[in-house]
C-alpha cells in the first residue's frame, strides 16, 4: 500500500540518521506484526522481528519472525546489536517489562517510537479507536522517562510528523510537508543506549 511504503520508509530513514545500519548488523523488531518495517530493514540489516499475533506474522513478508511474548523473550542476553520498538508499548499491558526485556537482549541501541498523546490527531484517534486509548499517558515526557526507567540512557528524542499511518494515499503529499521535529508531532521518538 502506498502509505505504507511511504510511512515505513521515512520512518526509516529517520531512525538511520541516529543509529548506524550495515548488513551486519542484528536489529530485533520488537511487535514486528504484518512486517511493514520488518520488511524495510530486511533490505539493510539482518532483522528479526517477535510479535504476539500469529495472525500478524503470518501476513509478515519476513520470515525470520518467532511467536514470542515481549515481556519474556526467549534470547541470550545481548543477542541484537539494536532493538527496535514501533508503537507497542501503548498497547502492553507493562511496557516496564517490554524496555527491561529490550535492554536485556540489546547490545547497545533501542530505538523507541509511540504516539504522542499530545497531538490532536492522535486526541482524535484515542477517542475513536479503542485500541489507540493506551496512549493516553504517552507525552513524549512520559516515554523519555519509561525508557530510561528501562535502563537505557536517552540519547535523543522529538516529537515528529504529521502523518499517521492510515493517511489516504492522495493525502500523501500534504503530510510529506509536516515531516520534522515538532511539539505537536504524531509520534515521539527516542534514540538510547544501553546502561
Amino acid at each position: 500500500h502506498p502509505t505504507i511504503q511511504a510511512y515505513g520508509s521515512h520512518q526509516i530513514a529517520v531512525v538511520r540518521c541516529y543509529v548506524t545500519l550495515t548488513p551486519a548488523t542484528r536489529l530485533l523488531e520488537v511487535g514486528c506484526g504484518n512486517g511493514y518495517f520488518t520488511a524495510h530493514f530486511a533490505q539493510i540489516c539482518d532483522v528479526f522481528g517477535i510479535d504476539i499475533s500469529d495472525v500478524m506474522l503470518r501476513l509478515n513478508p519476513v520470515k525470520t519472525t518467532a511467536l514470542m511474548d515481549a515481556a519474556h523473550m526467549d534470547f541470550p542476553d545481548a543477542s541484537f546489536d539494536v532493538v527496535f520498538c514501533h508503537e507497542t508499548l501503548h498497547h502492553a499491558e507493562n511496557p516496564e517489562a517490554i524496555l527491561r526485556e529490550m535492554r536485556r537482549v540489546c547490545h547497545k541501541d533501542a530505538i523507541v517510537i509511540e504516539p504522542n498523546r499530545n497531538n490532536p490527531l492522535m486526541q482524535l484517534a484515542m477517542l475513536l479507536m479503542p485500541a489507540e486509548r493506551g496512549a493516553r499517558k504517552f507525552s513524549p515526557g512520559y516515554l523519555r522517562r519509561l525508557v530510561s526507567e528501562g535502563g537505557f540512557t536517552v540519547r535523543e528524542s522529538f516529537a515528529y510528523g504529521m502523518m499517521p499511518i492510515i493517511t489516504p494515499p492522495a493525502l500523501l503529499p500534504l503530510g510529506k510537508l509536516f515531516n520534522f521535529r515538532q511539539p505537536l508531532g504524531w509520534e515521539t521518538f527516542v534514540f538510547a543506549e544501553k546502561r
